[in-house]
């Protein structure tokens, strides 16, 4: 994120800030001090209407920030501790640890609502920061904020935003904040989530959001081809079918991850193995794999944001083209997890 953090003494920000406590936000805090008790900002926090659509309660943040703030800092590298602030976020000033990274229809929420059922994993209202992919004016002080209400006995405090796999910048950012995260992504035949995703989106979100929002599936597939190849994308544009494409890219975009954190920190879960029937025998790959990863243990599965996708009918050879398009990305997402996503998806 290249915006700076603000300087002067009446700089105004109204940011949508979904999910919020208000309990906790609504007033004023004067006091961030340094460590010779000289205010250095004001923060005051006002509740408020919005009609942002994943907001579960419609709050926003309308900011007063003033005092004196460190040119250039941006969420990646801003420390409160660092320039003698207190932590205004985690109760202990622990910073979050867990980051799923899942693209959007692969059972992101549900994993979130897995985690946050032990008791172990702190989730905060709504899930879905996207403090390093989406909004380049959101600083560290208040990206903690989104977790004041997590406490010692949350071994795991969780940031899940979809949009964090695809963003070529995210996995160095989440690295700079805090290398010693631990790593969740999902996966999903990728023709099939894309799919998904077009439906989702067609039957929850406004059409005159994206111009791609308004074509029959074939046309959204074809336009989505034509915009990979004839560029740079365009930014912000996050529900253009592209976009959407891209989200299925899993070779390139886990390599990203790869090359930041080491593989004991990473988990790749696959959606598909979510969909087996649960033997009480034995637990599933899910339960086995977030045991081992976090060392917590998962009581019971949960399936959440579920829309029933609508009939689609592909054209035989636009299925082609998108497979053709994702056998590479299969491979190389199944080469860098070991397991063969290729013969598990029929590529």
């Amino acid at each position: 994120m290249s915006q700076p953090t603000y300087i002067g003494a009446a700089h105004m920000l109204q940011q949508p800030f979904p999910c919020i406590n208000k309990r906790l936000f609504a007033g004023s805090f004067a006091d961030l001090r340094s460590p010779t008790g000289v205010a250095v900002a004001n923060l005051t926090v006002s509740a408020g209407k919005t009609n942002k659509t994943n907001c579960s309660n419609g709050l926003y943040l309308s900011c007063s920030l003033g005092g004196l703030s460190r040119s250039g800092e941006t969420m990646s590298d801003q420390s409160t501790t660092r320039a003698g602030l207190p932590t205004r976020g985690t109760y202990d000033g622990r910073r979050v640890n867990l980051f799923g990274v899942g693209p959007p229809r692969t059972a992101t929420t549900s994993l979130a609502m897995m985690l946050a059922a032990t008791g172990k994993v702190f989730v905060p209202d709504g899930k879905e920061v996207n403090g390093f992919g989406i909004t380049p004016e959101l600083t560290q002080t208040l990206y903690d904020l989104r977790f004041a209400e997590a406490r010692e006995k949350h071994r795991y405090i969780a940031d899940f935003s979809p949009v964090y796999l695809s963003d070529a910048e995210v996995p160095s950012r989440i690295k700079s904040y805090n290398p010693d995260a631990r790593i969740i992504a999902t996966l999903r035949e990728p023709v099939a989530r894309m799919l998904s995703q077009y439906a989702h989106m067609r039957q929850t979100k406004d059409p005159s959001l994206d111009i791609d929002l308004r074509l029959d599936v074939n046309a959204y597939i074809r336009k989505g081809l034509s915009d990979l190849q004839a560029g740079p994308l365009e930014p912000y544009r996050w529900y253009s079918a592209a976009l959407n494409m891209t989200h299925s890219f899993y070779g390139r975009n886990l390599e990203r991850y790869f090359a930041c954190f080491s593989r004991k920190r990473i988990l790749v879960l696959v959606y598909e193995d979510l969909l087996q029937p649960r033997r009480l025998w034995r637990r599933d790959r899910w339960e086995r794999g977030l045991r081992s990863f976090l060392g917590v243990a998962i009581g019971r599965r949960v399936w959440e944001n579920q829309v029933a996708d609508e009939p689609l009918t592909v054209e035989p050879e636009l299925n082609a083209e998108l497979r053709a398009l994702f056998a590479p990305e299969v491979k190389a997402a199944g080469k860098l997890i070991g397991r063969d996503l290729s013969a598990l998806w029929g590529y």
